[in-house]
């Protein structure tokens, strides 16, 4: 069963809305930090939705019509706990700072904007692995993050969704304890923000020369 070990890395796992930027900020993160001899691994704790979509479109539909609202809240979940169980697997040097790329919270504000009571599954998961040290939210207005989408043109969103899962996330019992940055600002100074909150838990992260 998942558990702590004795001494962690420190885990900080990004939350936002489909176009915040977590990915990129992810993997920009992982760069910066490496170039200055501070370690750093990226895991991408996926529910596959947007895998889902694709794949329900070719036959003029959506996974949440094929699989149902609980069906589908289901087969993200068990998907992001593949993900849990290969992190948690994973060997990683001492004093990597371990990056999640979403997490099970992110599954809790999906339930939120779906209209789904309490945690179900993804609730007791949260409790069961280890929990990230810091969650960081990705705060976007939902119009921003619909006009980044259809540029890069890879899914398909609607602004009532992206408001819905923002209000959900902003529903979270611990929403009050994620660290919030303003991921509507160039890519560069997301960046500089992510780095700032992490290095207040953490000390110094960059060892620079």
């Amino acid at each position: 069963m998942p558990g702590h070990r004795a001494q962690e890395n420190f885990r900080v796992a990004l939350a936002g809305i489909d176009g915040a930027g977590k990915s990129t900020a992810a993997a920009d993160l992982r760069g910066r930090l490496e170039s200055c001899g501070t370690p750093a691994v990226v895991y991408g704790v996926f529910g596959g939705r947007k895998t889902l979509d694709s794949w329900a479109r070719r036959f003029g539909t959506s996974a949440v019509r094929i699989l149902g609202t609980r069906g589908l809240d289901l087969v993200e979940t068990l998907v992001r706990t593949v993900a849990m169980v290969r992190m948690c697997l994973a060997r990683q040097g001492p004093d990597t700072l371990v990056v999640m790329d979403r997490s099970f919270y992110c599954q809790l504000a999906l339930r939120q904007s779906r209209g789904l009571r309490g945690g179900g599954l993804a609730g007791w998961l949260l409790g069961l692995f280890p929990k990230p040290h810091l969650v960081v939210y990705f705060a976007i207005s939902p119009e921003q993050a619909l006009r980044r989408i259809r540029v890069r043109d890879t899914d398909a969103e609607s602004l009532e969704a992206l408001r819905a899962l923002d209000a959900g996330y902003r529903a979270l019992e611990d929403f009050g304890s994620f660290e919030v940055i303003d991921a509507g600002r160039s890519r560069t100074e997301v960046l500089d923000q992510l780095e700032r909150v992490i290095q207040r838990p953490e000390g110094q992260m960059c060892r620079r020369p």
